[in-house]
């Protein structure tokens, strides 16, 4: 947990939205696994942003996840209402 945080600090550069995306996912990941269905659905919304806008096929899993997430939450929001979703 201490170097993914790390890692969303590191400002030396300004970084690849594909690569953003990764780390964004992985943390969604870690946060699943910790059954913090919060923090992880907003790494796989941000994961998402960022694969969308380096064009990656990618963004399909993680919206998966994001959906997955949002019913572990038993949340109502949908998350295909987002603007950032809808093609």
């Amino acid at each position: 947990m201490i170097i993914y945080e790390a890692t969303l600090r590191v400002r030396s550069a300004i970084p690849h939205p594909r690569i953003m995306g990764v780390i964004r996912e992985c943390g969604g990941k870690m946060w699943m696994a910790e059954r913090s269905w919060d923090k992880a659905s907003t790494d796989f919304f941000e994961s998402f942003k960022q694969y969308d806008e380096s064009g990656s096929p990618q963004r399909i899993q993680v919206l998966k996840y994001l959906v997955l997430t949002y019913m572990l939450m038993g949340s109502d929001i949908n998350p295909f209402d987002s603007q950032e979703t809808k093609p």
